[in-house]
Formats: structure tokens, C-alpha cells, sequence
């Protein structure tokens, strides 16, 4: 029976990293989006996708894509804090599974 609770415990931390990994996903998105009035819209959105999706740089110069994400400071000292928090979720989470 160990090794049923042992099974049954690893499968509760994988459940519990993906639900720390969605948690963190979705105050990041809301860090770099923005909420509210400050949200960036859908058309900025697709003009951030592009950039990130172009094959090579050279293509971000020819096709006009911008790269432009501006960040304030208070923005990505919250976005180190999620990271931070998450990373420690899940350290902690890897620490309590049995092999």
C-alpha cells in the first residue's frame, strides 16, 4: 500500500505544480497586459505577437515589426516577485515528492 501513497502524493504535487504554474501564468499575464484602463488592446497585442514569432531579426526589420514592450520598474519588480514566489512553490513542491 506505500506505493499506492507514494503514487497518490507525486500525483497530488504534479497537480499542485500545475496549478502554481497557472496561478503564476496568470499574474504575469497581468503584469504584461495590464489591467483595467491600462490594458494593452487587441491590435498591440497581435503587434507583441508578431515580433516574437518573426523567424529571424532580420524579419522584424522587414516587415516593420516592433519589439516594443515598455515596462515600468514597479512592473518587473512584480513580475521578479511572481517568478520568485513561483520558484519557491515549486522547489518546495519537487522537495515533498517521493521516488
Amino acid at each position: 500500500m506505500k506505493i499506492v501513497q507514494e503514487k497518490k502524493d507525486n500525483a497530488q504535487n504534479y497537480i499542485d505544480v500545475l496549478k502554481a504554474t497557472a496561478q503564476a501564468h496568470s499574474r504575469l499575464k497581468d503584469v504584461f497586459k495590464g489591467t483595467g484602463k491600462d490594458a494593452i488592446n487587441t491590435e498591440e497585442i497581435k503587434q507583441l505577437c508578431q515580433s516574437v514569432l518573426a523567424e529571424r531579426e532580420n524579419d522584424l526589420e522587414k516587415n516593420n515589426l516592433s519589439t516594443k514592450l515598455d515596462l515600468k520598474e514597479s512592473e518587473m519588480i512584480k513580475a521578479q516577485e511572481i517568478l520568485s514566489e513561483y520558484s519557491q512553490t515549486v522547489k518546495s513542491l519537487h522537495k515533498n515528492r517521493t521516488l
